[in-house]
């Protein structure tokens, strides 16, 4: 499930809204209505996965740009910058019209990227993580080339792209809950998941916190 933030009060043009209505309609989406942008995202619980905001003006525009946004944004309008040859839009910025081919068109290349995470370790040693529906793997890639890979499933690959994104941040049971994880599951997927992991990379380790949840430590 992929959350999306929609950052504004509902456009009053009626492209946009039929857009926003389809958007929230596509299966795997979950579209959350914030009327203003949020200044600290880790006070959010679940954090989305992309903002989605509509604009009116380059002055709109603008105003974005001037916030510090960890997260991939899609503006949408109609177009902005038009005679402007210095108007570029900055890292993670992306624009849409009011066409949904092109909307969904960013968000599907976007979603084949989220998934993606990596940690970097020290001595320049990675840990890759990628997930997709059809193939999910964790590897090892070392300085002088790729080192061990290990096939994952589907969900335990989402369960590790929590423990990746923040590590050494304790994720609680609830987040694996949204992610459709059955509460019973947990320990036996997390059981699974330390044996692989440890078999990858011997320094990264998945700890438990008593009644609260899960966190990925991997201290050299």
């Amino acid at each position: 499930m992929r959350r999306i933030y929609h950052i504004g009060t509902t456009p009053e043009d009626r492209r946009a809204r039929m857009l926003l209505e389809r958007v929230g309609q596509v299966e795997g989406i979950h579209l959350i209505p914030v009327p203003f942008y949020p200044s600290n995202f880790d006070s959010h619980n679940p954090k989305p996965d992309f903002i989605l905001s509509f604009v009116n003006s380059l002055e709109d525009v603008r105003r974005f740009f001037n916030l510090s946004v960890p997260l991939p944004v899609i503006l949408t309008g109609e177009y902005i910058g038009r005679g402007e040859k210095s108007f570029e839009l900055p890292k993670n910025f992306y624009f849409s019209n009011y066409n949904p081919l092109t909307l969904f068109s960013i968000l599907k290349a976007l979603f084949k990227t989220a998934q993606n995470i990596k940690l970097e370790l020290k001595n320049g040693t990675v840990v890759n993580l990628v997930i997709s529906l059809k193939q999910s793997k964790i590897e090892k890639i070392i300085p002088t080339g790729k080192g061990k890979e290990k096939e994952l499933s589907y969900k335990e690959g989402i369960i590790l792209k929590e423990l990746f994104k923040n590590p050494g941040e304790i994720v609680p049971y609830d987040r694996f809950l949204s992610l459709g994880i059955k509460k019973e599951n947990i320990p036996v997927y997390m059981s699974r998941l330390r044996k692989l992991v440890s078999e990858i990379e011997p320094f990264l380790k998945i700890k438990s916190v008593r009644n609260k949840g899960y966190f990925v430590s991997y201290g050299l």
